[in-house]
């Protein structure tokens, strides 16, 4: 199929003219198809946790039939199989190879079986939208060991359990094979010891609370006498797991989701029946909690789970991640609150601005008297000061990961904020869902005019810490402010070319009004000028607009999607990002604009469409009967096509949901389900498991 697009021969019309659908969707000759296949499985390293290539398939068999082949044969003594073999290099050797081809090898004899079967066990991911076909990495487990400041990388392969009846019998089997062989020699090194433990996505048809198979999941939990690393993102933790656990003074990873644990209530110094003293973490490096819910509860996660006995500055110290989500992970972060108009308080005529001296008991019964004319009386402002002034936690000095989100600020948290944390080593810095919140002096109440309002202004939460993240490489933001936007003079702050990824929610309201073309242009200018601030260093770009609207069903705030106006030109400017390699944007009625933007970009490889106008003008013919498993794929795989024809170089694309595989040379498009979470991992900052 000839580029139509370059010859002006393939109409922007066709965003809105289907192709195919479920009935005769997008089909390829047979040997095209086969051709494709091997270019897929050539594109695929060969150290992919699970391949599933036909080449490497019959590699291994040929391997095993060589090996049985030579041990029936009368060879020479001195004839080396691959049986003897030294153990380390067969365990290298298995662990270049997925769980399928490693299942083949235990086949062969007893001293292959013993050098793979721990490649099988060291890291086990439960995950039920897991698929066999799927041949992109989208787990890569790295361990890191330092030694004399150097940093030495190791990647180890993972096992996949993606159904219930496989999930029981691992666990079974492991209880079952640990009380036979490792309770008594915990260190040996032959044993299938389990380092890190992934828990993503139970099957749906398993009942984790069924009374039999919760008490083989404790002593699961029992036998893990070598885990490193424990990442449980399911809805069903349960507390009772991190009793169980032993030699926790080996856990340097802890990423749990407890939004269904009773651990907050349990973690209590007053609750004499849980002695939480048990949860002793000392080595911890990369704690991520989710949801704390409010900043009491959040004191209660740092004391008592991540500090508890241990010295407070050593945990601190070798902390190099923290991601804290106020809200669970799936949380639908589209209504938010305070409103904007929320956002500014009036400090009371007897208690000027200046002298107030403690910011964070503003919400307090006793206090609250001296903050008038504001509407909200049970806003939380002590997110910040509960984690770096109240809580146990010290000063992060090489911290490298930090991730907050869902809490409001104020200028006063922008010192405490530098004051707690080595802003000069972050390399990844996540802020979702942040509210800035300003406290005016009296005389400020009932100025109308926004000029006047914002000399009252201090300066704010980023402005204040811009000027000291000289490391940092990868950002996500959502930030919302009122009368003020300090995002893009935040971005010009940082050192040029430094951001490798870039992901930014701009937020829009009533208090920002865009009224006139000259501030439109304006404000979408600062945005386009700080994003090309880094055009010889960002890879990876996300932009996404919302609209919000005060007031919306007993004063909540709803956010609706927009896209950037054509008229304003910010496509155009976007064309100098030459390195870019992921996109993610709402196009709207840019298609134009978008288009010519896509096409000069000749490094894009994965490509993201969302929002109502992704996959063209809705056809109410789609759909109508018998849909299929990839009935919504159909619908807009004409667009999938479309944009692939303005840049042949993309070998991913999603629109809104909908992932398709591309092949720029024969402009053939596959439907994939089951790597979102991969492909999110290539087209946001990835900071973390949540």
């Amino acid at each position: 199929m000839a580029n139509l697009i370059d010859k002006n021969q393939f109409p922007i019309s066709s965003l809105n003219s289907p192709i195919g659908y479920s009935k005769n969707p997008l089909l390829y000759e047979q040997q095209s198809s086969n051709e494709d296949h091997s270019n897929r499985s050539s594109r695929s390293s060969t150290s992919t946790p699970i391949s599933n290539n036909k080449n490497n398939n019959e590699d291994i068999n040929n391997l095993i039939n060589l090996n049985k082949t030579l041990s029936l044969n009368q060879t020479p003594p001195h004839t080396l199989t691959f049986d003897k073999l030294p153990y380390e290099i067969r365990f290298q050797i298995a662990n270049e190879l997925s769980q399928f081809d490693c299942i083949k090898l235990l086949r062969v004899n007893k001293a292959i079986y013993a050098s793979t079967i721990p490649r099988l066990y060291q890291y086990i991911v439960i995950n039920q939208d897991f698929n066999s076909f799927n041949n992109e990495k989208e787990y890569n487990y790295k361990h890191y060991e330092t030694d004399n400041n150097h940093t030495y990388h190791k990647e180890f392969s993972c096992t996949f359990i993606n159904s219930s009846y496989n999930f029981k019998r691992f666990i079974k089997t492991y209880n079952s094979k640990f009380t036979k062989e490792g309770q008594h020699n915990q260190i040996d090194e032959n044993f299938p010891h389990i380092r890190r433990f992934e828990c993503i996505n139970i099957p749906d048809s398993l009942n984790v609370y069924e009374y039999e198979f919760n008490h083989e999941l404790i002593q699961f939990f029992n036998h893990l006498v070598c885990l490193q690393e424990l990442i449980w993102l399911n809805d069903n933790f349960r507390l009772e797991f991190l009793y169980n656990l032993r030699n926790k003074h080996l856990i340097r990873t802890l990423v749990l989701n407890i939004k269904f644990s009773n651990y907050l209530n349990e973690l209590n110094h007053d609750n004499e029946l849980d002695d939480f003293s048990q949860l002793n973490f000392s080595n911890i490096v990369n704690f991520q909690i989710q949801p704390f819910h409010n900043s009491r509860k959040l004191m209660k996660i740092i004391n008592n789970l991540l500090i508890n006995s241990h010295d407070p500055q050593q945990i601190s110290t070798n902390l190099h991640t923290l991601v804290l989500s106020k809200y669970h992970k799936n949380h639908d972060n589209n209504i938010l609150l305070p409103n904007c108009r929320d956002l500014i308080g009036f400090s009371s005529p007897r208690n000027n601005i200046n002298n107030i001296n403690n910011i964070n008991n503003i919400n307090n019964s006793t206090t609250i008297e001296n903050i008038v004319h504001s509407t909200l009386h049970d806003i939380d402002l002590k997110t910040i000061s509960s984690l770096f002034k109240f809580s146990k936690l010290k000063y992060l000095a090489n911290i490298r990961i930090l991730s907050l989100d869902n809490f409001l600020v104020t200028s006063e948290d922008g010192k405490l904020f530098i004051e707690s944390v080595n802003l000069s080593t972050l390399n990844s810095l996540i802020l979702r869902g942040v509210s800035e919140y300003q406290i005016l002096p009296h005389e400020a109440y009932g100025i109308r005019d926004i000029d006047r309002l914002q000399e009252y202004f201090q300066p704010g939460f980023l402005e204040q810490i811009g000027q000291y993240l000289t490391g940092l490489q990868h950002l996500s933001l959502d930030y919302r402010q009122t009368y003020i936007d300090s995002v893009p003079k935040f971005l010009q702050s940082l050192p040029p070319n430094s951001l490798k990824s870039l992901d930014l929610l701009v937020r829009l309201n009533h208090t920002k009004p865009l009224n006139t073309q000259e501030k439109e242009s304006t404000f979408y200018l600062e945005y386009q000028e700080a994003i090309l601030r880094f055009n010889n260093s960002l890879t990876k770009l996300s932009l996404e607009l919302r609209q919000e609207i005060d007031n919306y069903n007993d004063s909540n705030n709803l956010n609706i999607l927009v896209s950037i106006p054509s008229r304003v030109n910010f496509y155009s400017g976007l064309i100098r990002l030459k390195k870019l390699n992921s996109l993610r944007i709402n196009p709207g009625d840019n298609v134009d604009d978008l288009l010519n933007l896509i096409k000069q970009l000749k490094h894009l490889k994965k490509l993201d469409i969302f929002g109502s106008k992704a996959g063209g003008s809705p056809n109410l013919g789609l759909g109508m009967i018998h849909p299929t498993i990839y009935d919504e794929w159909f619908k807009v795989q004409h667009v999938a096509l479309f944009y692939l024809q303005c840049n042949r170089n993309i070998d991913y694309m999603r629109i809104n949901d909908c992932i398709f595989e591309c092949n720029g040379h024969t402009l053939k498009i596959n439907p994939r389900h089951g790597i979102t979470r991969w492909f999110d991992m290539h087209v946001r900052p990835n900071q973390s498991n949540l």
